[in-house]
Formats: structure tokens, C-alpha cells, sequence
């Protein structure tokens, strides 16, 4: 598509989609965990010399909401800061960019903590995705990451987590901007066959599919 137009939400072949953790929190964003995550490898602790786990520091020019980190200040005397994917302003600007640099959509995983408890950050996350997708004229889908999956009732919990949340009390399938095959909402199941993964048999799996 031409860079800014919007994209047909209906068929996945030819297009450009990124995978989308969304789980970048920060202290002070009013995460439910009240802490940083996934930024440093102790999440209590601010992301700091000898607590940071991503290969690049972000150019954090084009937020608006960002958050005091535990480095020294910049050459120029700003704060360190880094940004949060619970803040809906983060979401928004990497959706922007994506209509801007011809990035068709996300695939926004959904990992099984939050399958157990639908109050997780990544619901939030959920939403705003959403919302920036149909905003920017992006498409997105459910990325399931059966990784984490530590118990035999996964597939059960997954299809309740689909009927209640996906289609229930967000209803994200429903969103313009859902990605579709055949008419049908697109849903991915990553991680099968995966060492991390301990009650991924081939019934089960055939079961999910």
C-alpha cells in the first residue's frame, strides 16, 4: 500500500506485520504492577547501569509521556527517560510510524499469565492497540504465545480467554481493523514445538488449531 493508506483488513498475503509484545511498563504509568517491566533484568529496579536488557536505547524524542530511568542524565542535561507500552500515547506514536514507513500491522502477543487473569496490563495494551490500529488504518490480530504454558488446561483456557475477552468483553474481533482470512479473524499460535513449552502435545495442538 502506499505509504498512510489505509489497510484491507481482510487477507494476510503481501502484507508487512510486525510481532507486538506491548510489555514495556515503567513505574509511574500506573501499570498494576507498579514497577518497571521487561526493561532491566530485576523489574523492581529502574532500568540502570547493569539492569537493561534491550540491545538499543530508544530515540525517545517523539513521546510525550516518558519516564525517569536510574542512568545518568544526557550529554545535554536531560533525564534519561524511556517510555511505556501501558501509556496510550506510546502506542499511538509506534502506530504513526507504522502508517508512515509502510508497516501494515502488528500480531499482539498474548502470553498465558493473561489468559489467567483477564485484569493483566496486556489488556490495556490490547485496547490501545486497537484504537491507534483503526486510527492509522493499520490492521492487527491475537498472537498467542503457548511458550509459558505450564499446565494441561491451556487449550480450555485459551478458547474461554477467546469467547469472553476476545470476542466478549473487548471485543476486538469485531474492530474494522481485525485482520481476516476468508472472512474468519486471523489468530496465531506461536511458540508449538517450543522448549519452553511443557503440555504442548500433538493432540493438544490440534485441539488449539
Amino acid at each position: 500500500y502506499p505509504l498512510g493508506e489505509k489497510v484491507n483488513s481482510e487477507g494476510i498475503a503481501g502484507k508487512v506485520v510486525a510481532g507486538y509484545q506491548g510489555w514495556f511498563y515503567a513505574k509511574g504509568d500506573k501499570n498494576p504492577y507498579n514497577r518497571w517491566q521487561h526493561w532491566g533484568r530485576q523489574p523492581y529496579l529502574a532500568p540502570q547501569k547493569d539492569n537493561l536488557v534491550v540491545e538499543i536505547f530508544p530515540d525517545i524524542r517523539e513521546y510525550t509521556n516518558l519516564y525517569d530511568t536510574g542512568f545518568a542524565d544526557m550529554p545535554d542535561g536531560r533525564k534519561t527517560q524511556l517510555f511505556s507500552c501501558y501509556d496510550e500515547q506510546t502506542i499511538d506514536t509506534h502506530f504513526k510510524w507504522m502508517s508512515q514507513y509502510g508497516i501494515d500491522g502488528v500480531a499482539l502477543q498474548r502470553f498465558s499469565l493473561t489468559v489467567r487473569d483477564a485484569s493483566l496490563a496486556l489488556n490495556v495494551t490490547m485496547q490501545h492497540v486497537r484504537k491507534a490500529a483503526e486510527k492509522y488504518g493499520r490492521t492487527f490480530y491475537i498472537c498467542y504465545d503457548m511458550s509459558g504454558y505450564t499446565d494441561a488446561d491451556f487449550v480450555e483456557r485459551t478458547k474461554k480467554d477467546v469467547e469472553e475477552q476476545l470476542e466478549g468483553r473487548y471485543k476486538v474481533t469485531e474492530s474494522p481493523s481485525y485482520l481476516r482470512e476468508g472472512g474468519k479473524p486471523v489468530i496465531q499460535l506461536w511458540g508449538i514445538g517450543s522448549i519452553f513449552s511443557h503440555s504442548t502435545s500433538a493432540d493438544d495442538v490440534l485441539t488449539m488449531i
